[in-house]
């Protein structure tokens, strides 16, 4: 985990496995660094691969099983939490026995949604999903029962969203992704995926989910790596296609990571690397009935991209 805190003004930080990777809207300003300070802060003898903030705490999750902070050891397996002023950990401590692959906090910030790839939480019986009270730490009853790893949360105040590499929640097939409420009821909500789903967002005005992956094709339309669906019935919302690249020679491009701040949507993107088709070159694009500019990082080695999406702009 980082050692310094860093606070950007108007604008939005993209984390990807080469690094930290800061992009701009067409229209935003330059992004600036306004405040910077050491300041200590718990390390992990693992990967980290999932962070979440409530109530002065920063939950992670991850790979690791060990939280280190002052020449102190504690013992966490797989997920743990820091005081956000001392950089401690705290007594939150469950036991999972397995990888922490996603943290998504419900709206009122009250529940922790964890996903990942597990069986049990503290001695009981937990396939892949589980929950708990911020304000105790305590395993709710939330339960719902998925075969494959969760990679991807999104929660309303009364239906979670899952995605990853999922083919049934609660006996009942799915693909890639599903919806449950929060007592852990499977509901009708099922898009057809053809590859693995890495990140949900539940747009600002709620009326569609965006899903960022290792697809081709949503619900039998071609959509690479990025998809929007309606929140109750699971069909396809209109979106702009080829944001991310279709490889034939073997290379591969993905969203993994998906974040809006009301206005933006910004998507993180990982893969093999390469150059964009001549015919896809361009930095910036407006697209039908998201309306958004897309602003594109492109190289040939780095292998890693970056889109925003903005409402309220007409196709070119």
């Amino acid at each position: 985990m980082m050692n310094k805190r860093m606070f950007l003004a108007a604008g939005s930080l993209l984390l990807c496995a080469s690094g930290l990777l800061i992009v701009a809207p067409a229209s935003a300003g330059t992004y600036r660094l306004v405040s910077t300070s050491s300041s200590p802060m718990a390390t992990t003898n693992d990967e980290v691969t999932a962070l979440a903030y409530a109530n002065h705490v920063v939950y992670a999750g991850g790979y690791f099983t060990r939280m280190y902070f002052k020449g102190h050891r504690y013992v966490r397996s797989h997920i743990g939490a820091v005081s956000s002023s001392t950089g401690k950990p705290t007594a939150f401590r469950p036991d999972i026995n397995g990888a922490v692959r996603n943290l998504a906090l419900s709206p009122d910030k009250k529940i922790l949604y964890v996903g990942g790839s597990f069986t049990r939480v503290n001695g009981v019986t937990r396939m892949n999903i589980a929950a708990f009270r911020t304000s105790t730490g305590r395993l709710t009853r939330f339960a719902p029962k998925v075969a494959g790893t969760v990679v991807a949360i999104a929660a309303t105040s009364y239906r979670v969203y899952l995605g990853g590499t999922i083919s049934q929640v609660n006996g009942r097939r799915r693909t890639e992704a599903a919806e449950v409420t929060t007592t852990g009821k499977l509901t009708a909500w099922a898009p057809v995926l053809d590859g693995w789903v890495r990140a949900l967002l539940i747009s600002p005005d709620k009326t569609r989910i965006f899903l960022g992956g290792g697809f081709h094709h949503v619900n039998g339309a071609t959509y690479e790596g990025l998809g929007s669906v309606n929140p109750v019935t699971g069909t396809n919302e209109p979106f702009r296609n080829g944001l991310i690249p279709t490889y034939h020679d073997g290379r591969v491009s993905q969203a993994t990571s998906l974040a809006t701040n009301g206005t933006w949507i910004f998507a993180g993107a990982e893969g093999t690397g390469g150059v964009r088709p001549p015919d896809r070159s361009r930095s910036r694009y407006r697209i039908p009935t998201v309306g958004c500019a897309a602003s594109l990082a492109r190289s040939p080695s780095p292998p890693m991209a970056s889109t925003c999406l903005r409402a309220g702009t007409s196709p070119p």
